[in-house]
């Protein structure tokens, strides 16, 4: 649930913390966007190849958890747009490498009876991150939500 709530957050902010970042400059959302989505679908196609090797998601899924959270942090950490972006297309490959990883893991340890309801309950969390952040989006600055959205990973 934190990395999703995490995720959700950063699909909100993304925008607004490249455009503080560039003032004055016409961004370019849809190749920005696009670029996201290849990152994305690359994520996935790094877990094929990891799986094909015989590599443990429980296992690998903890240096992707590191380098979202670093990912993340270079909004915290640097001014400069292309830098920020680099970290965003480099957090959006790890949710491509997530979301296969998170499927293939609650299939083996989720028993398929409960694993709806234990599903919707890990929803509640999620729902409340997001909830959160954007509540609060217009009162925190951009740096204290991606250090929020980085830490969670932690």
């Amino acid at each position: 649930a934190l990395f999703e709530g995490s995720m959700y957050s950063f699909v909100f902010m993304w925008g607004p913390a490249l455009e503080a970042l560039s003032p004055g400059v016409d961004l370019p959302f849809g190749l920005i966007f696009a670029s996201f989505m290849a990152c994305c679908m690359l994520g996935s196609t790094v877990f094929n190849l990891l799986m094909s090797r015989g590599y443990d998601p429980a296992a690998f899924m903890r240096v992707v958890y590191i380098v979202a959270c670093l990912s993340l942090l270079v909004r915290v950490l640097c001014t400069d747009a292309l830098l920020v972006l680099s970290g965003f297309c480099v957090f959006e490959g790890c949710v491509g490498i997530y979301f296969p990883a998170s499927g293939m893991l609650r299939g083996k340890h989720l028993p398929e009876s409960m694993r709806a309801t234990i599903m919707a309950l890990f929803r509640v969390p999620l729902n409340a991150i997001v909830l959160f952040a954007l509540f609060y989006v217009t009162k925190m600055s951009h740096d204290l939500v991606f250090l929020f959205c980085s830490v969670v990973h932690l």
